[in-house]
């Protein structure tokens, strides 16, 4: 029965995307730059996606973080940054209307200097202009608009029918349990909440 289910899942998810070519016909592939960065935001990191179990090990720690998580990030912002530099973008124009996004960012990079963990911060905030990287691809591409909802379609596409998938067949990976025994259900996230959010997002965009 899970042999079938999952092959039932796949099938799914396969299906979906083929009958939405057309309308992803007006982005471009690099708009799979921002979704693999929303993926892992919202569901899993490489590492826990890589060796497939709990969604948050015991043995991980936050201050010391993966090799694989840091290289598969790393390798999405140098690609999203070789796409940018290919477009014609008015970068004057995009730092004068966001004066105050890049002066946070600016500010947040100064807090470095005085964190207990300095590399450890540094790293995040070169994880959070991240963000801001693939925000520009989105917006630089001829129809930003379409390249949003194709990004949350394609959320939507895998995450809820693996989410269902984990839930109901695959326990050990999509759901927890608090201190009474009590299922909580997290599905392809890290947790509820997480899963509630996402569930949340894709709801707004096809409502």
């Amino acid at each position: 029965m899970t042999s079938s289910a999952t092959i039932l899942c796949f099938a799914l998810i396969a299906y979906l995307f083929w009958a939405d070519r057309r309308g992803s016909k007006d982005v471009s592939i690099a708009v799979w730059l921002p979704f693999l960065w929303m993926f892992f935001a919202a569901s899993r990191f490489p590492v826990q996606w890589w060796d497939l179990g709990p969604p948050v090990p015991e043995s991980f720690d936050v201050t010391d973080g993966s090799a694989m998580d840091r290289n598969v990030f790393l390798l999405l912002i140098v690609t999203a940054l070789w796409v940018l530099l290919r477009r014609e973008i008015p970068w004057s124009t995009i730092a004068k209307n966001n004066f105050w996004i890049l002066s946070f960012f600016a500010f947040a990079l100064l807090s470095v200097l005085w964190s207990d963990e300095p590399f450890v911060a540094f790293k995040r905030w070169i994880k959070g202009v991240g963000t801001l990287v693939m925000v520009l691809v989105v917006l630089t591409e001829k129809r930003p608009d379409e390249a949003l909802g194709t990004i949350l379609r394609r959320l939507a596409f895998i995450c809820l029918p693996l989410s269902i998938l984990f839930i109901k067949y695959y326990p050990e990976l999509g759901r927890e349990y608090d201190q009474l025994g009590t299922p909580m259900y997290t599905g392809v996230a890290f947790q509820k909440n997480a899963l509630g959010q996402l569930c949340m997002l894709v709801a707004i965009y096809f409502a």
